[in-house]
């Protein structure tokens, strides 16, 4: 498997987010000479809220697919999203990364 297969099979945005995410990481990596994947860790949350609104069916299954996430009657989808990043963010954390 190579770099492309994994990020279809993690492509829960679409295309086009996944290569903005990845092309402002590349930008990163040149002016500030940090790991090209560290500077997807850094970009991912903040491009998933920006696209929260235009990407919401594919956030909401994101989070429930990866992290068990379901709406209950006193959330709102935008909550539900937030859960999600949230918990991306964590995740970076826990593994040492930005």
């Amino acid at each position: 498997m190579d770099g492309d297969d994994g990020a279809e099979r993690l492509d829960w945005y679409g295309r086009a987010a996944r290569l903005t995410t990845h092309m402002i990481g590349h930008e990163l990596t040149s002016l500030h000479a940090i790991d090209h994947a560290r500077t997807l860790t850094i970009v991912l949350p903040s491009v998933m809220r920006e696209l929260k609104d235009s990407k919401k069916d594919r956030l909401l299954q994101y989070a429930r697919n990866v992290w068990n996430i379901e709406a209950n009657n006193n959330q709102s989808d935008d909550e539900v999203i937030e859960a999600a990043i949230v918990r991306t963010e964590d995740f970076f954390r826990d593994l040492g990364l930005p």
